[in-house]
């Protein structure tokens, strides 16, 4: 089946998202008594029980909400419209939805009929700064030419005064692992949210970006074709950062998508 033949899906995922998140916000006001969802951001211990049925796992600044009896869940964030593409699947996967044709459920061809679409609908609010970049890396990297409306280029210096927070000595690290990475690494400031995250393109030939977020607690390493999360859940978050980059974002390291490449 054609790419074009599953990117129909995605707006009939994403409109499923957005009803099931509107559900999981009213079951968390229901069941633990708060007048706004994102409330339970402050909630400890950050799991526990909705009710027999369901559970929850504050992350940062937002939530999963799983069921406790199939692998139905949804991850989302209160401060954002933005739907990752890596929720966006687990959320399929865990639906019994017979519209949904079994290839689409293959990662790789989720996600590339994923990326087709967010190339063609870059203005719509599930598609945020960061998945703009995503999409856009090998385009940016190539052209050198920066949507100035939403990106301010600083220096190494200028990011790491300003950012204290969650995986800060990531770069440093970086640098000590590989002085020629870290080298060919730009720096950028995202213009509208998310200001204090900091943004970063190494220009290997197989270029891969990375953003350090103090709200969500999480360093992202992405390329074109993939994204990965490292958070407050591991126990050495920039070594394992520096790992998951030298096994498969280097240009001659397999893809865990496409071992063979």
């Amino acid at each position: 089946m054609s790419v074009e033949n599953h990117i129909k899906h995605i707006p009939h995922l994403l409109e499923s998202w957005r009803t099931q998140k509107a559900w999981a916000c009213r079951l968390i006001c229901q069941q633990l008594g708060l007048e706004k969802a994102e409330d339970i951001l402050s909630i400890r211990p950050r799991r526990g029980q909705l009710n027999s049925a369901w559970s929850f796992h504050v992350h940062g600044v937002g939530v999963k909400v799983s069921s406790n009896s199939t692998d139905q869940s949804i991850d989302f964030d209160f401060h954002t419209e933005t739907v990752a593409p890596y929720r966006l699947y687990e959320f399929m996967l865990g639906r019994e939805d017979a519209s949904i044709p079994d290839e689409l459920k293959q990662q790789e061809v989720f996600m590339e009929a994923h990326r087709a679409w967010v190339e063609a609908n870059l203005d719509a609010p599930e598609v945020g700064v960061a998945m703009r970049i995503h999409f856009l890396l090998p385009r940016l990297l190539a052209s050198q030419q920066w949507p100035a409306h939403e990106w301010i280029e600083e220096s190494e210096d200028e990011a790491r005064a300003r950012y204290r927070s969650f995986g800060h000595d990531f770069f440093t690290k970086l640098g000590e692992h590989s002085p020629k990475m870290l080298q060919d690494t730009r720096f950028f400031r995202a213009q509208g949210y998310p200001t204090n995250d900091v943004f970063a393109i190494c220009a290997l030939p197989h270029s891969f970006a990375v953003q350090l977020d103090p709200d969500c607690e999480v360093i992202c390493l992405w390329n074109e074709n993939q994204w990965h999360e490292i958070g407050i859940w591991s126990d050495d978050p920039c070594t394992e950062a520096l790992e998951f980059i030298d096994a498969h974002l280097q240009p001659t390291a397999p893809s865990p998508n496409n071992p063979s490449v």
